[in-house]
């Protein structure tokens, strides 16, 4: 009926058909932010084919297109893709998390330690186990280089200052909790010396 009446499709209206989205034609495919329950759909690939219709070529998107794309830039081919993260407009700083969170292996194959670091950090963040396992070593140390964080055992989440090397805390855990331990022994042999002071 939408394709009959040759409507638009508003983000209301995509909510409202679900996936059926991905059967209209190009020119009518909504080409912004999905919502939630949608994510990462499989016509990605062809929503972004419709970007490229009413966009124009991947090599004249700004920030501005990468932001505004919102997951349909994850949709790109890897010939595309690739002429994206290389472009001067520098659009990678502009991916949202929706976005990462839906790049497939060779999406995240081909980036360079300099391509992660334009990545914005709560998108980077957002990058699920498996793709995590993914990366290579290079691709972790920019990871962590941009987030500022230490990848944790198995990529799962530790207590605060509580680094691990090898599956095991390392040395400067041991340090932060002997510096906390002596702070406390002070703190006890002060009150101690306050109550005697009293008493006299």
């Amino acid at each position: 009926e939408v394709q009959a009446q040759n409507q638009e499709v508003i983000p209301e209206l995509m909510a409202t058909l679900g996936a059926y989205v991905c059967n209209l034609e190009l020119p009518q495919l909504w080409v912004g932010p999905w919502p939630e329950s949608l994510q990462c759909p499989a016509c990605l690939p062809r929503l972004a084919l419709a970007a490229t219709h009413q966009l124009g070529p991947v090599a004249e998107w700004t920030q501005h297109h990468v932001h505004s794309l919102h997951v349909i830039v994850a949709g790109l081919e890897l010939d595309s893709w690739r002429v994206l993260m290389n472009s001067p407009y520098k659009p990678l700083a502009a991916l949202q998390p929706a976005a990462v969170r839906c790049l497939n292996a060779s999406h995240l194959e081909v980036l360079s330690p300099e391509h992660i670091s334009m990545i914005p950090t709560l998108s980077l963040q957002s990058l699920s186990s498996a793709q995590m396992e993914a990366l290579s070593t290079e691709q972790l140390q920019a990871f962590n280089r941009t987030t500022r964080l230490s990848v944790p055992k198995n990529f799962l989440p530790v207590q605060k200052n509580v680094y691990y090397v090898a599956g095991t805390p390392s040395k400067a855990s041991h340090r932060d909790f002997s510096s906390a331990f002596t702070i406390f022994v002070v703190a006890i042999v002060l009150r101690l010396c306050r109550s005697t002071t009293v008493v006299l």
